[in-house]
């Protein structure tokens, strides 16, 4: 009888354990799941605002980044400086940068598209493709940190282009 209790509990602690782990397992696949989908989102409500506003805004570039939530602040700060540095070298045309850096094109992508995003505990990054047509004419590299409240923007690069 004793060996009988003692098999009853061995194989009760077993499937118990295996449900747990299961289900833990189960927990982290669903919070990394969700933390991608944060971080397409944030990556796509900022193009989508951004493409929205760039012929209607009165802002400069660096007012409206400020001006959004999705941006990190140090981010701002790059580019300000990006555009200062323009203005005194010959790589600029009337005082300004020769593209646009948060695009990294010269011209505005009728359609851009987003891959799976590659989240680390509080980083990632996404690709976001610029599509002419049925062409994808350029590759923009996205990177965001994790804050307490939400995922932010902390740089932009064209990886074809790396300094």
């Amino acid at each position: 009888m004793r060996h009988l209790m003692l098999l009853l509990f061995i194989l009760f602690t077993a499937c118990t354990s295996d449900r747990m782990v299961k289900s833990e397992s189960a927990t982290i696949v669903s919070e990394r799941q969700k933390q991608k989908e944060l971080v397409l989102k944030t990556t796509m409500d900022f193009y989508h605002n951004y493409l929205k506003s760039i012929c209607v805004t009165n802002k400069t570039l660096v007012e409206y980044l400020y001006s959004q939530k999705e941006i990190d602040h140090a981010f701002v700060k790059k580019v300000e400086r990006l555009i200062e540095k323009s203005k005194h070298t010959n790589t600029i045309i009337g005082g300004t940068l020769g593209y646009d850096p948060i695009l990294m094109a010269q011209d505005i992508p009728p359609r851009l598209i987003y891959s799976v995003p590659l989240v680390r505990q509080r980083s990632a990054t996404i690709k976001v493709f610029a599509v002419w047509g049925d062409k994808i004419e350029g590759t923009i590299v996205v990177k965001l940190r994790k804050t307490d409240d939400a995922w932010k923007i902390i740089d932009i690069i064209d990886p074809d282009n790396i300094q």
